[in-house]
């Protein structure tokens, strides 16, 4: 990731990161890796939502999410930036997102929000191959990124909660988050160079 983005709070997250959950994290392993491992944890978070063992799915779902601050954190604060990580991270985020909307959204909000959460993604990605092109190299992702995806995930680990513990409101406040994620993704595809 480019650590030159505008993302502020990496001024506190990444040396909290490695002063905690970093340090159980041996050198040998790569945030490469820990990309790959979300990659292989979508069909596994799909499937514990898809038969509605949410527990298991939220579980995986929130364990898979934390990854995305770890690998990006690991990647800056050990100097393990690389063009792979850049392209996989992104690619990952965005899988996992799909892995629990797939399931979740046409069950609780209708097919239309899934088409439009889709559609915005694929216009974002279009606008990041565009900016490698004109670039040169990749620029890795951007802050309003990286808050759309801390909003999407907060929604459907809300999503989970709900259905665990049904509350009244719960369910419609994750759905309004996701509906937040959507100018957020249209204003990210555009902040790339």
């Amino acid at each position: 990731m480019n650590s030159n983005n505008g993302m502020f709070w990496r001024k506190y997250s990444d040396p909290f990161l490695a002063g905690t959950l970093l340090k159980l994290i041996p050198y040998g392993v790569t945030p490469n890796q820990i990309s790959w491992l979300r990659i292989l944890s979508w069909p596994v978070v799909f499937y514990f939502l898809f038969v509605e063992s949410y527990a298991w799915g939220l579980v995986i779902f929130f364990l898979s999410a934390l990854t995305d601050a770890i690998d990006g954190a690991m990647a800056r604060t050990r100097n393990q930036i690389t063009e792979l990580g850049k392209f996989l991270d992104p690619i990952a985020d965005r899988g996992l997102i799909f892995a629990a909307g797939i399931v979740l959204i046409p069950r609780l909000f209708g097919s239309p929000l899934l088409f439009y959460i889709v559609l915005l993604e694929i216009f974002q990605a279009l606008m990041a191959a565009r900016a490698r092109r004109k670039l040169g190299y990749n620029p890795g992702s951007n802050w309003m990124g990286a808050i759309r995806m801390f909003i999407q995930s907060a929604a459907f680990i809300m999503i989970c909660i709900g259905l665990l513990f049904p509350t009244p409101g719960f369910t419609s406040a994750a759905g309004l988050l996701l509906y937040v994620s959507l100018p957020l993704t249209f204003i990210a595809a555009f902040l790339y160079k």
